[in-house]
């Protein structure tokens, strides 16, 4: 079994399925998912006790955000040294 990410429609579940008061092991099961992820999601994306799908979507993003390396044109003199470069027809096979 291969891993996947939680999406946001699996992150309104479980808060759906949380505000409801069905257990780890239910939601777990409904999702497809191990009940420890659930707890996990549970108590890394939590705020005063509260399982907010929207605020935990949106931390996600910004934690996948962090963990990802700069793209190598980022660097913005290279790019536009590329552009140039591209602009006056050279290759950069050659």
């Amino acid at each position: 079994m291969s891993y996947t990410h939680l999406t946001a429609y699996g992150r309104g579940q479980i808060q759906a399925l949380l505000e409801e008061g069905r257990k780890m092991t239910y939601i777990a099961r409904v999702l497809g998912r191990s009940p420890s992820t659930i707890t996990r999601e549970k108590r890394r994306n939590s705020a005063k006790g509260a399982y907010v799908a929207q605020t935990a979507q949106q931390r996600y993003r910004e934690r996948r955000v962090e963990c990802r390396p700069l793209r190598k044109l980022a660097h913005r003199p290279l790019w536009a040294y590329v552009i140039e470069k591209l602009s006056l027809l050279w290759s950069p096979c050659s």
